[in-house]
């Protein structure tokens, strides 16, 4: 009796067979879940590391030396372009993500089930996109810059493109007798790039929601 007791008693601790199946499927997507994580968080930091060695560089010497490897062309222009002020943008994205991450309503929809794709296209993102546009604003007006300064130093577009650069470098030769060929395309170059930068500020006052309650609270104190 002692023998059958003993034995209906182990019998009863011992887990089923299906459960220890059941477990080890789990562990295992717990592992490649973990394997997951922590390819995409080393891809994220290759990245990022990259982006700090661009910015290592000054913007037109690192400029000149693609379009100096990639020849005179638009297209090239715009690769070097987008080169140079990527890792501004990159940046930008990842502290604004970084930060959105963290707050209380993506934890919450974390906590209620929604997947990561959900939380990325409900919540992430529109909270992001109004750094990054104005981000956008100062970066179109560096590319305005930088496109100048690549066709002045005769590394941009062919001389036959329209260009302010282009115009400033014909101008120069014949300052002494035509020095509006040279001022015009200079002021017009100017004036694009400070309303570049003041449509950029009204952006950021605009979607900043820490200026937007102090704006309110100031016209309700009136």
């Amino acid at each position: 009796m002692v023998v059958r007791a003993e034995a209906g008693r182990a019998a009863a601790v011992r887990p089923p067979s299906r459960a220890l199946e059941w477990l080890g499927g789990q562990r295992w997507i717990v592992l490649l879940a973990r394997r997951k994580v922590a390819l995409i968080g080393a891809a994220l930091l290759a990245v990022m590391r990259v982006m700090d060695g661009l910015m290592a560089f000054p913007a037109i010497i690192l400029a000149i030396a693609l379009m100096a490897s990639l020849g005179p062309s638009v297209a090239n222009v715009i690769v070097a372009i987008g080169v140079v002020n990527s890792p501004r943008v990159a940046r930008v994205v990842r502290g604004s993500v970084l930060v959105v991450r963290e707050t209380a309503y993506v934890e919450a929809g974390r906590a209620l089930g929604a997947s990561d794709l959900a939380l990325i296209c409900r919540h992430v993102l529109p909270n992001c996109l109004s750094p990054v546009i104005v981000q956008a604003s100062f970066v179109f007006a560096a590319a305005v810059l930088t496109e100048a300064a690549l066709s002045f130093l005769g590394v941009g577009v062919p001389p036959f493109v329209p260009s302010w650069g282009n115009i400033l470098s014909d101008g120069r030769l014949y300052l002494r007798q035509a020095p509006w060929l040279v001022l015009y395309p200079g002021a017009a170059i100017m004036l694009t790039i400070f309303g570049l930068n003041m449509f950029g500020d009204g952006l950021r006052d605009m979607l900043d929601p820490k200026i937007r309650g102090l704006q309110t609270e100031r016209q309700r104190a009136a």
